[in-house]
């Protein structure tokens, strides 16, 4: 018989692991983390590269602001993003490797009159903007 005397249940790490892995349930999230893996992005990038429409990505990078995954700076006009968390970090880089990038792929939500959407599983796939192209 196993005992559980042992097995102390911490529920404040719970409640952490649960809150996080709720950011990254969410596809759009997801995919705003992977694309900022590679370095800091102004919100133009982020939108252009992943064709998310400015007041749902507004949204999402609010939300993400919240739970301090992400950090933002004003740079003239442009508002900048980077990872602010390196156990995010961690964790999107555990997840490709665990799931493999070839196991990603496009979603094309018809419900969105046929605008590329970003899926769970395309997350990987988005490459970053050319490094020459700056800020409006």
């Amino acid at each position: 018989m196993t005992s559980n005397a042992n097995h102390c249940v911490d529920t404040a790490t719970t409640a952490r692991t649960v809150s996080m892995l709720c950011v990254l349930a969410n596809s759009t999230r997801l995919g705003i983390l992977n694309y900022l893996m590679s370095g800091e992005r102004y919100v133009a990038q982020i939108d252009a590269s992943l064709s998310i429409g400015p007041p749902n990505l507004s949204q999402q990078l609010a939300e993400l602001r919240g739970t301090g995954t992400l950090a933002a700076r004003r740079g003239g006009k442009a508002v900048f993003y980077r990872l602010d968390n390196e156990r995010v970090h961690k964790l999107i880089s555990l997840l490709l490797s665990v799931i493999g990038r070839d196991e990603f792929v496009t979603v094309i939500d018809s419900t969105q009159q046929g605008k590329r959407r970003v899926g769970a599983a395309y997350f990987a796939l988005v490459a970053p903007l050319d490094e020459t192209t700056s800020p409006q």
